[in-house]
């Protein structure tokens, strides 16, 4: 077997649902009346960690993260028919994406945010009003907060009508299973960005090699699926969020810049105390509005086993 296929072989069997009955099984073997949380990564604990806290400080459980939506999505599945206590009090928590449940039922157990992602959360208006105002020094200076508030929304537009056609792409790929290949979560290849403009910087061509798809999309599905893609809300809710996150990691990089120099939109120079490395997802979560529905979905989960 070639190095290449060994990696695949190991990265499918990290993915298969047994490996999160294991760690199901081997917490239950602890406790057996601890929730158990089942995220669809690594990178979601620390965000919902942050939000559940913020819920209700006292809520206690065990996370387990899996590796993608399909594995958490078929270890539920594989186990809402069995008649076994130590599947009892499992709860799941997964990303809507542009392809919701997938067919499977909703139900009390599990979680779906009602944005593409955890990551859009955390580019909201309020996590960056908090970044200004604390590290950015600007909490007595109310001019350039709301100055800072009025340009991120003029450049969120622009980064939305650049990113159109992206997450378009996106859209038909799950909405068609056209078979999407590995993705550059950076959105340095789709647009340029300084703090107060986006330039898209692809054409057709460029982005079917930027999003490569086994399969293209034929005529019909395009128009179906262009009328349900511009029904969709507040794009910066419904994009893709590892690039809205991106773009607003990458926006804020610029706003300290200026905020240092005393440029645009701050009427003065600061010493501010901005570090990238700090915005971290659990930190931003911290800053940011409870996902909706996600207060009733703890409170709502009965912890006397």
């Amino acid at each position: 077997m070639s190095s290449e296929k060994y990696l695949d072989h190991v990265r499918d069997a990290r993915k298969r649902k047994s490996v999160l009955k294991i760690k199901a099984l081997a917490i239950r073997s602890g406790d057996t009346k601890v929730p158990i949380f089942v995220f669809e990564g690594k990178t979601d604990i620390g965000p919902y960690e942050a939000w559940i806290k913020r819920i209700s400080s006292n809520f206690f459980y065990k996370g387990v993260p899996g590796e993608g939506k399909a594995q958490v999505l078929e270890f539920r599945e594989s186990i809402s028919s069995m008649d076994d206590e130590q599947f009892d009090s499992i709860y799941f928590f997964v990303d809507r994406d542009f392809d919701g449940l997938r067919g499977y039922q909703e139900s009390y157990d599990i979680y779906c945010t009602d944005s593409y992602s955890f990551e859009n959360y955390l580019a909201e208006k309020d996590v960056l009003i908090s970044v200004l105002e604390d590290e950015l020094g600007c909490v007595s200076e109310l001019e350039d907060i709301d100055q800072s508030v009025s340009l991120y929304s003029k450049v969120s537009q622009e980064f939305i009508d650049a990113m159109r056609q992206v997450n378009f792409r996106l859209f038909l790929a799950a909405q068609y299973d056209l078979g999407r290949g590995r993705l550059d979560n950076r959105i340095n290849s789709f647009l340029d960005l300084d703090l107060t403009s986006v330039r898209k910087k692809y054409n057709e061509e460029e982005l079917k090699e930027l999003i490569p798809l086994s399969i293209e999309a034929n005529d019909h599905q395009i128009r179906t699926a262009s009328q349900k893609f511009s029904e969709m809300p507040d794009p910066m809710k419904s994009f893709r969020g590892k690039y809205v996150l991106s773009f607003f990691l990458a926006w804020l990089d610029r706003l300290a810049e200026a905020r240092r120099a005393g440029n645009f939109p701050f009427s003065e120079a600061a010493k501010v105390k901005y570090n990238r490395a700090a915005m971290s997802e659990r930190a931003l979560a911290s800053r940011s509005p409870i996902p909706t529905g996600l207060s009733d979905f703890i409170l709502n989960i009965d912890t006397d086993m």
